[in-house]
C-alpha cells in the first residue's frame, strides 16, 4: 500500500497540470486555494522547497508570483506515476515477468526488491512471481545486478493457456481504477458546467474541488497507466487531470 500523497508532491501534480492544459498559468493565489488549511508560511515553504529541488520556477509578472513546473519536475511525475507518462499509450500488450527462484535469507536486500516490486506498481501473479507491463521499472532493473541465480525475468508476448484479461483486470484492480476514473471524470465535468452558478457558495464550490483533486491523487497510489487497453472507453489520468486543474485557474 503506497503512502499517501506528500503535499509537495501535490503541488507538483497541480502545476504538471496546468501545464498540460497551456491554458493559463499558476501563482500563488492557486497555491492557497489548492491548500486552504495550510498556513502562509507553509505555503511558501512548498514552492520554496520544489524551486530548491529545481522542479519548478517562480517568475515575478505584475506584482504576482508565476509557477511554472520545470523538465526536471515532469521527468519526476513522469518516473513516480507512470499513468501521467506516455509510456503506455502504445502498448502492445508485452508483458515482463520476474520469477524469484531462492531468497538468500541472510540478504535483507531481496525482501527490499520485493517490496520495490510492490511500489513500483508490479502485481503479484503468485508468491514469488511479478507481472509489469512493458520493461520493469528503472528502479527495479537496476537491482538485478545483485541477484543473479536468485532471480529468472522473462517476457511474456501472447498467452498460451488461460484467459489474460480475466487475470489481469484483477491482479492490477483496472475494475476499480475504471470506475472510479469514471466517477471523478464526471464530477469535474459537473463543476465545469456549474462552476459559476450562483447558488452555490464559494465554500461550497471551494470544498467539492478540493475533494475531487485528493481523489485523483489518491488515484495515482495505485493506477499504473494500462485501464486504457482493456477499458478503451474510459478517460486516462492524464485527459482528466488538466480539466481538473483549470477549473483552480477560474
Amino acid at each position: 500500500m503506497k503512502k499517501a500523497l506528500k503535499n509537495t508532491t501535490k503541488l507538483l501534480i497541480f502545476l504538471y497540470g496546468v501545464d498540460l492544459n497551456a491554458k493559463g498559468v499558476a501563482h500563488y493565489t492557486h497555491v492557497h486555494r489548492l491548500f486552504p488549511y495550510l498556513s502562509a508560511s507553509g505555503r511558501r515553504s512548498l514552492v520554496s522547497y520544489l524551486k530548491n529541488k529545481k522542479y519548478i520556477l517562480v517568475e515575478d509578472f505584475d506584482d504576482t508570483k508565476q509557477l511554472f513546473i520545470t523538465s526536471h519536475g515532469i521527468e519526476y511525475i513522469h518516473n513516480q506515476f507512470p499513468a501521467l507518462s506516455s509510456r503506455y499509450d502504445d502498448w502492445d500488450r508485452t508483458w515482463s515477468m520476474l520469477v524469484f527462484i531462492e531468497g538468500p535469507q541472510s540478504d535483507p536486500h531481496f525482501r527490499y526488491l520485493r517490496q520495490l516490486l510492490l511500489e513500483t506498481y508490479a502485481g503479484q501473479l503468485s508468491r514469488g512471481v511479478y507481472l509489469y507491463p512493458k520493461q520493469f521499472h528503472t528502479r527495479v532493473s537496476e537491482q538485478f545486478q545483485y541477484y543473479r541465480g536468485c532471480i529468472s525475468i522473462t517476457t511474456i508476448k501472447s498467452w498460451d493457456f488461460g484467459d489474460e484479461r480475466s487475470i489481469i483486470v484483477p491482479l492490477f484492480q483496472l475494475h476499480d481504477i475504471k470506475d472510479s476514473l469514471s466517477g471523478v471524470s464526471k464530477e469535474v465535468d459537473f463543476l465545469l458546467a456549474n462552476f459559476n452558478d450562483q447558488k452555490r457558495t464559494m465554500l461550497r464550490r471551494e470544498d467539492e474541488l478540493g475533494l475531487a483533486f485528493d481523489r485523483l491523487c489518491a488515484m495515482l497510489a495505485f493506477d499504473v497507466g494500462i485501464h486504457k487497453a482493456y477499458f478503451p472507453q474510459v478517460e486516462r489520468l492524464k485527459e482528466i487531470l488538466p480539466r481538473l486543474c483549470s477549473l483552480y485557474l477560474l
